[in-house]
C-alpha cells in the first residue's frame, strides 16, 4: 500500500483536478483539469494514465465530464460503456471508456456548459451558454430536441424512474438559484419547467438526486451553507437542514452514496463532511 502513496500524489500534483468521476463500473477514475488533457487512474493497481490527445479535436480545455450509468442498474445501455466531455468549439465529445476514443462528436449552437447522461435509455443532455438544453440520442447523434431555459445553466441531472420516483425527471441548475424541474415522461421534454426551485440566491454548481430519486441535492459554492435538500414528489426543500449551525461553509462538491444513505459533502476549507441520511438510507450506505 505505501508504494502507492507517491503515485496518487503525482497525479494530483501535476494535475489541477476540477472535477472526477468513477466509470461506470468503479473500476477507473477519469479526471479533468485547467489543462487541455484528461488523466485516469486504475482504482486496482493504483497506475495513473494519460488519455491521449483526441485526433483532429484541438482544445484548450475539457470539462463538464460525464460518465454514463451503471450497468448493473440499466443492463444493455451502451451508454454504461461511455463518458462525454465538453470542449471550447462548441462540442460535446462522446467517449468510448475501454479505448478512450471519441464515438461521436456532437454540436451545439454555442460553448457548453453541461452535460448529462440519462440513466435509463442511451440519451446525453448538454446545454451551453445561450440557455440551450439539448437531448441527443447516442445511437444516431442526432438532436432529438432543443428547448430554451428560463436563465443560463450551470449544472444538469436527471432522475431514474422507481417506485418512489415513477416520472423521469430532467433537473437545471441555472446562474439565478433556480432548480428547474423538466418532466421527461413524454415523447418530448416539458418546454416549461414543471417546477422551479428559488432557495438558492446565487448560481447553482451541484446537482445530485439520491439513487431512488425521492430526494435531490442542490448547492452553491458562492455562499456559506449554501445547500438544500428538495423533496421531489412535493418539490419543496426541507426546512430543519442545514440550520446556520451546520458547518458546511462553502461547498465546492457532493455527492450521495450508491445506496442512498450517506452524503458527503466537501468545502473549500478542504474537508468533506460525512452525513447519514437515515430516512433515505437502503441498505448499508
Amino acid at each position: 500500500m505505501a508504494t502507492r502513496i507517491p503515485r496518487y500524489l503525482h497525479i494530483i500534483k501535476n494535475f489541477p483536478i476540477t472535477r472526477a468521476l468513477f466509470t461506470p463500473t468503479g473500476d477507473q477514475i477519469l479526471a479533468t483539469s485547467s489543462r487541455p488533457k484528461i488523466c485516469g487512474l486504475d482504482v486496482r493497481t493504483g497506475e495513473p494514465f494519460h488519455v491521449r490527445p483526441f485526433n483532429g479535436q484541438a482544445q484548450s480545455r475539457y470539462f463538464g465530464l460525464a460518465v454514463g450509468p451503471n450497468p448493473t442498474d440499466s443492463p444493455g445501455l451502451r451508454s454504461s460503456q461511455m463518458y462525454a466531455v465538453l470542449g471550447d468549439p462548441a462540442v460535446a465529445l462522446l467517449c468510448d471508456i475501454a479505448t478512450k476514443n471519441v464515438v461521436r462528436t456532437l454540436r451545439m449552437r454555442a460553448p457548453g456548459v453541461a452535460s448529462a447522461f440519462c440513466p435509463e435509455s442511451d440519451t446525453l443532455f448538454t446545454a451551453d451558454e445561450e440557455c440551450n438544453i439539448y437531448e441527443w440520442h447516442l445511437g444516431s447523434g442526432r438532436c432529438k430536441q432543443r428547448i430554451s431555459a428560463t436563465s443560463k445553466v450551470t449544472c444538469l441531472t436527471v432522475r431514474r424512474t422507481s417506485s418512489f420516483s415513477p416520472t423521469s425527471i430532467l433537473a437545471v441548475g441555472t446562474a439565478s438559484g433556480y432548480v428547474d424541474l423538466f418532466d421527461l415522461s413524454g415523447p418530448k421534454i416539458s418546454e416549461k419547467p414543471v417546477n422551479s426551485i428559488q432557495n438558492l440566491t446565487t448560481a447553482v454548481t451541484g446537482l445530485q438526486f439520491h439513487t431512488e430519486g425521492e430526494l435531490l441535492v442542490a448547492a452553491s459554492k458562492f455562499n456559506q451553507n449554501a445547500l438544500k435538500l428538495v423533496h421531489t414528489g412535493t418539490a419543496t426543500v426541507f426546512r430543519n437542514w442545514p440550520t446556520f449551525k451546520s458547518p458546511l461553509q462553502k461547498v465546492s462538491a457532493m455527492d450521495l452514496s450508491r445506496r442512498g444513505g450517506l452524503l458527503s459533502i466537501g468545502n473549500e476549507k478542504g474537508k468533506v463532511l460525512l452525513y447519514r441520511l437515515h430516512h433515505y438510507e437502503s441498505g448499508s450506505g
